[in-house]
């Protein structure tokens, strides 16, 4: 999965295959700055369902998603996220390259929640710059980041994009992906970077300092449990929240403000938690600026509620199609709109092979 971390040449579509629609974007990266060639996106459920898709509907969106794209692009890099797979960081002592293997192997049998010999695992290793004065001297720390997914995860994905009659040429990790999109086409920046983005099914935090090595997490907490929170505490069914929440007026009906409230702070704890562990871990660079990303971070209220709830920190909307060229047509207000919903297609686009 990670090998996409080293670029090649191959462009490719990102396909991010959500709950309730399948989105694709497809770049022209030829120049120093990619410009925007494609994009496309087909629902899966209508956003008052609140049920798990069945494969067929999956299958069928991701086919008609594809359908839309003009171009000849057959190649298709897609992501994955959840209780499926797991991000973790290494550092090891001076190990030779056979050591190195065996290494990666055994810290991914201490993380990885699923059994490890059905599963798929992959990593990278990366060059930390304070290591430079330990590498002159024959003693650098081997230092990297792994990712593995359960086999049945990857080998449905798969055989979706073949279903639709495209190839699947990457399986990387949605929030690599979304720290991928948001280095790529923001300004450079000394501080630390960190993304929220906000599912339905779950919610990602993904924070990359200026040096050391990626963080990434997987909250079980979003906008299905949202949902449900507000559905209990009002006595309103989930189907008519979800329509309410997705109603592009800028308020939220005042039934609804308290338990949003709530739902949205235990969001920001489920947040606070993740970033104290976090600094922890990594004193020397703290997070300030949260980059917000996600179809449910679209909902009417939910930025403003969300930044009481951090306290210190401040999450921002990041839209990855503000100043991106697009050709050979601009992008309509409405698709403009929908941006922070394309991040993980964005990163995933991002990718070459």
């Amino acid at each position: 999965m990670l090998t996409a971390l080293t670029q090649q040449t191959k462009q490719a579509i990102g396909l991010d295959v959500g709950t309730f629609s399948v989105k694709a974007i497809v770049l022209d990266t030829r120049n120093d700055t990619p410009s925007l060639k494609t994009m496309a996106t087909c629902p899966i459920l209508d956003s008052s369902e609140i049920r798990e898709p069945s494969d067929t509907e999956i299958n069928q969106a991701i086919n008609q998603c594809l359908e839309q794209l003009p171009g000849k692009e057959n190649y298709a890099v897609t992501g994955l996220s959840g209780h499926d797979v797991v991000v973790r960081s290494f550092a090891f002592p001076n190990l030779s390259e056979k050591e190195i293997d065996g290494a990666v192997k055994l810290e991914a049998l201490q993380v990885c929640p699923f059994d490890i010999q059905q599963s798929y695992l992959d990593y990278q290793l990366l060059k930390n710059p304070s290591a430079e004065a330990n590498e002159a001297k024959g003693a650098a720390p081997v230092q990297g980041i792994l990712a593995a997914a359960t086999q049945t995860s990857v080998h449905k994905r798969q055989k979706a994009i073949q279903k639709a009659g495209a190839r699947c040429g990457l399986i990387d990790v949605e929030g690599l992906a979304l720290l991928n999109a948001v280095q790529s086409l923001s300004e450079p920046s000394q501080q630390t970077l960190a993304v929220l983005h906000i599912g339905y099914q779950h919610s990602i935090v993904a924070i990359h300092p200026t040096t050391g090595l990626p963080f990434v997490r997987d909250i079980g907490f979003a906008g299905r449990l949202m949902i449900d929170m507000i559905a209990q505490r009002t006595g309103f069914a989930p189907q008519e929240i979800a329509q309410l929440l997705h109603h592009e007026s800028e308020s939220l009906p005042p039934t609804l403000s308290p338990a949003f409230a709530e739902a949205v702070e235990h969001l920001a704890s489920e947040v606070r938690e993740t970033l104290h562990y976090y600094s922890v871990q990594q004193s020397r660079h703290p997070v300030q600026k949260i980059h917000l990303t996600g179809g449910f971070s679209l909902t009417p209220g939910l930025v403003k509620q969300l930044n009481q709830g951090l306290g210190r920190y401040q999450a921002v909307p990041w839209n990855p199609f503000k100043g991106l060229s697009s050709d050979p047509k601009p992008l309509n207000p409405t698709q403009q709109a929908m941006g922070p919903s394309f991040a993980v297609a964005m990163g995933l686009a991002l990718r070459t092979l």
